[in-house]
């Protein structure tokens, strides 16, 4: 009985500790930013809007948006979803997993988001039963990653491809994973350099933009910190934007290589470092390569080296190495 009590016990130690620490550090920053705000305006004390704001923060990374007035905010901070999931990922390893922690920590956590989207005093975008499904997917995904590696049925698959699965074709499998997240890598680390890029080339927009709203140095520095939470966000966009497809937000704006249209949007410092077109044609013709270019240099590299494939070219008479045969 009490062995069996311990394993619902440790699953609701993972989901109330995770909420738990996550909303009280948000809540916390919350409570900085909108007193350093207050102090710098002079105006009413926003401390009071911490709890509200800090619950509806929680909903949103993870998925669920909400309105205020004529304001819609749905775009989820990716990077404040990355953490509660490996949170969870984290303190699951820590008090370990089974399907009856799982059942109890998914009830608890339910819960605690259902008390969350009832205290909010904006209105939310998902009906309750989307949005607990969301918030769902969100520990159900960081419960799995502490569970399914170290997972009796994981052990015994391994085992059991190990028996019934060559080696080349299991080398040939593990090398083509490791190609796919070199190239994703690749591709987010260009992502990446374009967001700097894009904030470089703004940042005049950016400062213009803080000007006119008013704020003074702590609230710029607080504002600026607040929007990091959606640089994973940028990241992906910029990647889209880089290999043509652009992207877009909502109705209001959208943004590619060829066109930037971003003036319906509100007059947020985040929204001044989006990108203008690319007014050069082969700048442009050079950035959709990219994908190209890279692809066939990792393919290249997996196919020539040792601990790739080890592919070489055989001549009619002698074997000459691969790297000789294209100088040749």
């Amino acid at each position: 009985m009490m062995a069996n009590l311990k394993y619902w016990l440790k699953g609701l130690a993972v989901a109330a500790t995770s909420m738990i620490v996550y909303a009280v550090a948000l809540g916390c920053y919350m409570a900085l930013m909108l007193l350093v705000i207050s102090m710098e305006e002079g105006g009413d004390n926003l401390s009071a809007l911490s709890v509200p704001l800090t619950e509806a923060m929680v909903l949103l990374s993870q998925g669920s948006g909400f309105k205020d007035g004529a304001i819609v905010l749905t775009i989820t901070p990716l990077l404040l979803t990355m953490s509660v999931i490996a949170l969870v990922a984290s303190l699951g390893r820590r008090f370990g997993t089974s399907l009856r922690g799982l059942t109890s920590g998914l009830l608890f956590w339910e819960l605690m988001n259902a008390f969350f989207a009832h205290a909010v005093n904006v209105e939310l975008v998902d009906s309750i039963g989307l949005l607990l499904a969301k918030t769902a997917v969100v520990f159900l995904i960081g419960y799995a990653i502490a569970a399914v590696p170290q997972s009796a049925f994981i052990r015994e698959r391994r085992d059991w491809l190990a028996q019934h699965i060559s080696m080349p074709v299991r080398k040939t499998l593990v090398i083509g994973t490791v190609l796919g997240l070199l190239l994703l890598t690749c591709y987010l680390v260009a992502g990446a350099a374009a967001v700097v890029y894009w904030i470089v080339d703004n940042q005049t927009a950016i400062v213009k933009l803080y000007a006119l709203s008013g704020m003074q140095t702590g609230s710029r520095i607080l504002t600026t910190i607040s929007a990091l939470a959606w640089l994973p966000n940028l990241v992906v966009w910029a990647v889209s934007w880089l290999f043509g497809a652009g992207f877009s937000i909502g109705d209001l704006a959208s943004f590619s290589l060829w066109s930037g249209q971003g003036s319906s949007l509100p007059a947020l410092p985040l929204f001044g470092m989006l990108p203008s077109a690319v007014e050069t044609d082969w700048i442009r013709i050079t950035l959709l390569c990219v994908p190209l270019a890279v692809s066939f240099i990792a393919g290249m590299v997996v196919m020539l080296f040792n601990k790739g494939f080890r592919f070489r070219f055989k001549g009619a008479d002698d074997d000459r190495d691969a790297k000789r045969v294209a100088l040749s």
